[in-house]
């Protein structure tokens, strides 16, 4: 913890804050949540923004208990499947979450994956 308050950790920690703060949209990409500074500041995301958050994690574990989001118990998050995609959850309450498990290899790429899940979630034409 001493690092956070020596530069530059302490600017990445600030900024790190602000950015949970101020914005309903996150990105978690293979966070193990294993940081209880950062974990404090997830936890206060949900309470800042309620039903407004929209999280995407990418991770590779496909146990839905792993995920970072429903770690932190704040909602029963309900994962389903996304249809067609075994690598590709959806949450049906409390904080809007798509996680993606996998998929990403040459053949279908990062910005595809996120084409083709996270804006058809968000646009409301993915379940």
């Amino acid at each position: 913890m001493e690092k956070l308050n020596v530069q530059p950790y302490a600017n990445y920690f600030a900024y790190l804050a602000h950015a949970v703060s101020a914005s309903p949209y996150l990105m978690i990409i293979g966070y193990g949540a294993g940081d209880e500074h950062i974990n404090y500041w997830l936890r206060e995301y949900t309470a800042i923004h309620g039903e407004a958050a929209r999280v995407v994690e990418i991770t590779q574990s496909d146990d839905s208990s792993r995920f970072t989001m429903q770690r932190f118990g704040a909602y029963d998050l309900q994962w389903t499947a996304v249809p067609g995609n075994n690598d590709a959850f959806t949450s049906h309450s409390g904080v809007p979450c798509l996680t993606i498990t996998g998929g990403i290899t040459s053949g279908r790429s990062f910005e595809g994956r996120l084409d083709g899940l996270i804006r058809a979630r968000y646009e409301g034409t993915l379940d």
